[in-house]
């Protein structure tokens, strides 16, 4: 199984890539109790600067058995501004892995955009 560049498309930065966090929530998601149990074999990862998803630890992550969504830190989210970046990263974290039961995995500058994007989210 290949793993793909996970993206959200957004409207204020449009996207390209195979397949958006947000299709993959909306598709196989109907509850937050079948989000849950879908999710407990999924991490979301956030790589170091011009990481990608299914090379290194991602790699090590898939292999034991783990399905891998997340950002690349490369191409053209290195474009973004670093706020841009911040917002992205705390929209798919709360939207899809701000919950107790959630693996999220950060390396390096992908660790730097989870701090900054914890800072936007809401705790209610």
């Amino acid at each position: 199984m290949a793993l793909r560049p996970v993206e959200e498309e957004n409207e204020e930065v449009q996207r390209d890539c195979s397949v958006t966090l947000e299709h993959f929530c909306n598709e196989y998601f109907h509850s937050l109790k079948q989000k849950k149990a879908v999710m407990k074999d999924t991490v979301y990862y956030l790589p170091g600067m011009g990481g990608r998803l299914n090379t290194g630890l991602g790699k090590g992550i898939h292999d034991r058995g783990y399905k891998v969504v997340g950002r690349e830190t490369r191409g053209e989210f290195q474009k973004y501004s670093f706020q841009d970046k911040i917002d992205l990263v705390a929209n798919d974290l709360e939207q899809h892995f701000w919950y107790e039961e959630a693996k999220v995995v950060v390396n390096s500058f992908g660790a730097y955009l989870f701090f900054h994007a914890q800072l936007r989210i809401s705790l209610e």
